[in-house]
């Protein structure tokens, strides 16, 4: 069989599956979850810190990727990303945008710039050919 990052493909559990001391866990916490949800709710009023941990973490998880609302100027060019990036250094310092949402828009902005000169350099190139 054919070699996938180190595996042979087909081999180890299908996707989704899950182990089987996983599956036994899971299988004692059947009909369990109230009573010990309650009682770490319990431990946490009593200032158990790990039970207010458990807890916190339950009611309000880490929080993930949200769509950022921000306005730049239209990228017909590479040269426009420079200006794109002045707003968006702006936005930073204004406080409308996170330090770590400006550095994800800022990955977005060079991507584009890499992709735009791309293609540039490889029309270049082909008219440089055809020239010849």
């Amino acid at each position: 069989m054919k070699q996938k990052g180190g595996k042979r493909e087909g081999a180890g559990r299908p996707k989704g599956s899950r182990n089987q001391s996983t599956l036994y866990l899971q299988s004692l916490l059947d009909g369990e979850a109230e009573a010990i949800t309650r009682k770490a709710i319990e431990l946490a009023k009593n200032g158990e810190m790990q039970a207010i941990k458990l807890v916190l973490e339950r009611i309000m998880p880490t929080a993930k990727d949200t769509p950022i609302r921000f306005t730049i100027p239209p990228l017909h060019h590479p040269h426009d990303v420079m200006s794109a990036h002045a707003h968006l250094i702006a936005a930073v310092a204004a406080g409308e945008l996170t330090p770590q949402e400006g550095k994800s828009f800022a990955d977005l902005l060079e991507g584009y710039r890499k992709h735009y000169e791309t293609l540039e350099l490889e029309q270049r190139i082909t008219a440089l050919e055809e020239r010849r």
